[in-house]
């Protein structure tokens, strides 16, 4: 196993974050457009049926918002494996480290305040949290 499969394995909480923001802002758009609009009189004087888009859009809406709660519970359940998975680590900062950046989301400058060390320490607890991982797994594999 090398450090970028580690990285992967670590990155889908923040991926799926992504998906569900990406979701919720279709979902905030769409519903916008729901908003009731003022009448005009300097249109056309048209004598068809009106397609009744509102209810498209609608069903769109509670589509997405079904979407979005289902990759809720999937990132609390990945967010889950991926504790479990970092919290094999011994050395207490590098846990930290790399619950804050994957898991929580902190970026880099949150998580030197959080531990008190600086950017480059830092990111030497990460890259070596990183290589500890890969080092478990990589024994974990080989034993079965």
């Amino acid at each position: 196993m090398t450090n970028n499969e580690v990285k992967t394995i670590l990155l889908r909480v923040r991926k799926i974050s992504k998906l569900i923001k990406l979701k919720t802002m279709l979902k905030d758009t769409l519903e916008s457009c729901l908003l009731p609009k003022a009448i005009t009189y300097d249109g056309d004087k048209v004598m068809t049926s009106p397609d009744d888009k509102l209810s498209e859009i609608a069903g769109r809406v509670i589509d997405l918002d079904k979407s979005i709660r289902e990759l809720q519970i999937r990132k609390a359940l990945i967010a889950s494996e991926t504790e479990e998975i970092i919290s094999r680590l011994d050395d207490l900062n590098e846990r930290i480290v790399l619950m804050g950046y994957y898991v929580s989301g902190y970026p880099i400058k949150r998580i030197c305040q959080e531990i008190n060390y600086s950017d480059k320490h830092t990111y030497r607890l990460r890259n070596r949290g990183i290589a500890h991982l890969r080092d478990l797994m990589k024994d974990e594999k080989n034993e079965k």
